[in-house]
């Protein structure tokens, strides 16, 4: 399959999952204070550590097509333009939050300070 073919069904098996309550209230909703209290339970019971959420991963992925006049804000040490996903989840690999975009010259640190769950957990609007 070619590249495009897979990105357009990608596209459609996403916006095909926000269209249906059903998939999108369970699957793409925010954590709840209820969620956070079972997640914690939950990795309490696996690995003898109270408080703990999950797991927060970033990662730079290699952005080929970006555009020229924004080059310089995306392009960090690799050399090359890359963006930064970020993906939160506990150990059963639920999924409680992701993002993507950020630019390539901010490190793990900085995208979690720019994070929308980091900034839910400081209003304690979480």
């Amino acid at each position: 399959m070619g590249k495009s073919i897979a990105r357009l069904y990608v596209s459609k098996l996403t916006q095909g999952i926000g269209n249906f309550p059903e998939i999108a209230d369970v699957y793409l909703r925010k954590m709840s204070k209820q969620d956070a209290k079972n997640v914690t339970r939950l990795n309490k019971s696996e690995h003898g550590i109270g408080g703990m959420l999950g797991s927060l991963e970033v990662m730079k992925v290699s952005w080929g097509n970006c555009p020229t006049a924004w080059k310089g804000q995306f392009e960090g040490k690799e050399g090359e333009p890359t963006m930064g996903q970020k993906a939160f989840c506990d150990y059963t690999i639920w999924f409680w939050h992701e993002c993507f975009g950020f630019p390539g010259t901010l490190n793990g640190i900085n995208i979690w300070e720019w994070s929308t769950l980091f900034k839910s957990f400081q209003d304690k609007s979480f």
